[in-house]
């Protein structure tokens, strides 16, 4: 008898000792439930409608920073067309550039061409050379790989507008935004926002291609480019 009742102690010990570790494990998830709603509180009117100015002014600097891209490339290609019109043609309609030490033959796109193709000495030294042109080349690729970056960032705007729009739009939501829209953008942007949203150390970057002529003519001649274009051949 004796063994039973110690038995059936050790059981309502044992029940009551379960007992006890659910109802930590109740309070555990209801202060975790707590704690995740409050990190989570849907964001007010007035936090959504600043965030929106924000993304106005980050929207206003890279706008203006496509325009001002806009408006070096036309100038560069201005120059390069300025250059291409005087060069020697290829029967296939390609222009090409040769070096100023006569040795190497260049096409308008950055190829290097063999001497089967071409031979450097059938092309009028009078020519523009490799050198005045590849420059030009240079910038208009970084011309066009900055623009596409702008045109990817303003696309990160559009969507940040449009998920902040959203009924039950997350204060966490929006400082994840913020946190990631702030260093995403491009310095060729960034310099166009106001002083008191101007990020550290920021890039100068002139407002016009007079003031980019200097880089583009500083940059070392190349033996070539790092990748081949592909050519169409012209009809």
């Amino acid at each position: 008898m004796a063994e039973v009742q110690r038995l059936k102690w050790f059981i309502a010990a044992k029940d009551e000792q379960e007992r006890k570790e659910k109802q930590e494990e109740r309070a555990e998830k209801t202060d975790l439930d707590l704690a995740t709603a409050v990190e989570m509180t849907i964001a007010t009117e007035v936090q959504i409608e600043a965030f929106h100015e924000k993304l106005d002014k980050y929207d206003e600097a890279t706008v203006r920073a496509l325009m001002e891209n806009e408006r070096a490339l036309e100038i560069v290609q201005a120059k390069m067309d300025e250059l291409l019109s005087r060069a020697h043609r290829l029967e296939d309609g390609r222009r090409v550039f040769k070096t100023e030490d006569g040795q190497r033959v260049f096409d308008e796109f950055g190829t290097e061409l063999d001497r089967d193709i071409i031979d450097p000495n059938t092309i009028d030294d009078n020519a523009p050379t490799w050198e005045s042109y590849q420059p030009l080349l240079l910038e208009k690729e970084r011309l066009g790989a900055e623009r596409e970056a702008l045109a990817i960032y303003q696309g990160k705007l559009d969507d940040a507008r449009e998920r902040s729009s959203q009924e039950g739009f997350t204060v966490e939501e929006l400082e994840s935004l913020e946190a990631e829209l702030e260093p995403d953008m491009p310095p060729s942007a960034a310099q166009f926002l106001p002083a008191d949203m101007q990020p550290a150390a920021t890039p100068t970057i002139k407002s016009d291609y007079e003031a980019v002529a200097p880089k583009v003519a500083d940059l070392a001649p190349q033996a070539g480019m790092s990748q081949a274009a592909t050519f169409t051949p012209m009809n």
